[in-house]
């Protein structure tokens, strides 16, 4: 909270005039939340978060609507002071915590200025999102059996199980405290994010708990964030997506072309999501600093131009103190536009379902209805062919029945 209201006056302080700006995606983390599940051995239960576990307490949401507040000052010359539908665009994660985030962050960043009903201070803006089972961008939970792979791949290699070997008596001592058994990095995250959403909520913790304890928890956790995005393959499958939307965002912007937004009035695209979207986004980018990111950390994409008429990106990275710029490997701060395209391509999929190893929906239908189409027109040849079978057999006389009516006529 301290930290945040720090950062508010920053922005005051760090909003300038950005005559170059032309667009910004912007992607968050969602502020605190009740821990999302706990161990066996745990004697704080769901019942004692108000709300249940993985949802946003009182202090997230207070986290996001003082975001939204230094982005509006940080902003301020560059997004309209009231809200706009053709200058911005939100999609949320489709999970309560996320959306709310959502909510809050948008309360900060447009404070009333036209309500609606005396004595409501308060904005609506529109917030959109896909089911969770389908959302390979946000959510990151579409199925994807390639990811999967790979993943398990690399949590037998060489340098997993050196990690394990460092940490074994650590591990045991966890699993037999939790009562989980055999606990390793590929598990460490549901104690440790549990035991951290405790602390913060001063919860009295069970006694083989201390700081330590929980410092190293938090440190194989970070481990874990950077093993799921380690590789191009890993990163081109879960932050790829993502980072293709928000080139495509830029590039409509450049070329004047239509897209979720008015090309000419596009000024912002904002993403509200998890610490995995963060983790993988900047992992895609070659600049994610293997820290799991923090409760409201925001990723910023920025597009500029330049006075020669010539576009470059910038990116920051906002974990609670003030946005840092970061450089691209292999290109400069102000890095073009053409050559962020090009040094980010090997991790942009050209057909992410294909390259997951699952066909999409339309893939799907349209398969089950050539399917279908087959099986009627082969129905109706077959009915057809023995309907013709029939009528030609009940139409032709057998040599019998000629040969006795023959045999009759002889004899009259």
């Amino acid at each position: 909270m301290f930290l945040l209201t720090i950062l508010y006056f920053i922005g005051v302080c760090a909003s300038q005039d950005l005559p170059s700006l032309r667009l910004v995606n912007l992607l968050y983390r969602h502020g605190d939340r009740s821990p999302v599940e706990s161990y066996p051995t745990n004697p704080i239960t769901e019942n004692d978060w108000p709300q249940g576990y993985g949802q946003l307490t009182k202090e997230g949401m207070r986290e996001h609507y003082q975001l939204g507040q230094f982005y509006r000052e940080y902003y301020k010359t560059f997004l309209n002071a009231s809200y706009d539908r053709f200058q911005i665009s939100v999609r949320s994660s489709n999970l309560d915590r996320c959306l709310l985030s959502a909510e809050c962050h948008l309360a900060g960043l447009y404070p009333p200025t036209d309500t609606f009903l005396p004595n409501v201070t308060w904005q609506p803006v529109p917030i959109h999102t896909v089911p969770e089972k389908n959302d390979s961008v946000l959510a990151l939970q579409a199925p994807c059996p390639a990811y999967d792979k790979a993943y398990d791949d690399i949590l037998h290699s060489d340098i997993v199980k050196e990690e394990e070997k460092r940490n074994k008596d650590f591990y045991i001592f966890v699993g037999e405290k939790t009562g989980l058994g055999h606990e390793n990095i590929s598990n460490i995250w549901p104690v440790a994010d549990t035991l951290y959403c405790e602390s913060r909520h001063n919860f009295s913790l069970p006694s083989w708990v201390n700081s330590s304890i929980i410092n190293k928890l938090r440190t194989l956790e970070s481990f874990s964030f950077t093993l799921m995005y380690n590789t191009t393959l890993l990163q081109r499958l879960k932050g790829g997506p993502l980072l293709k939307v928000m080139l495509e965002n830029m590039n409509n912007k450049i070329n004047r072309i239509n897209g979720t937004l008015d090309a000419e009035r596009a000024r912002m695209y904002m993403y509200s999501a998890h610490d995995t979207t963060v983790a993988a986004l900047l992992s895609a980018l070659g600049v994610f600093n293997d820290i799991s990111p923090p409760y409201a950390a925001s990723v910023i994409l920025e597009l500029h131009e330049d006075p020669a008429n010539t576009y470059y990106v910038k990116v920051f990275y906002n974990n609670g103190s003030q946005p840092m710029l970061l450089t691209v490997p292999g290109c400069s701060e102000k890095c073009p536009f053409e050559k962020f395209v090009q040094l980010t391509s090997n991790v942009i999929p050209d057909n992410w379902a294909k390259e997951c190893g699952v066909q999409d929906a339309a893939a799907v239908i349209l398969q089950f209805s050539l399917l279908m189409f087959g099986i009627l027109v082969g129905g109706f040849v077959i009915i057809t062919v023995l309907f013709v079978i029939i009528a030609i057999k009940c139409t032709r006389k057998s040599p019998r029945t000629k040969y006795s009516l023959v045999a009759q006529e002889d004899i009259n």
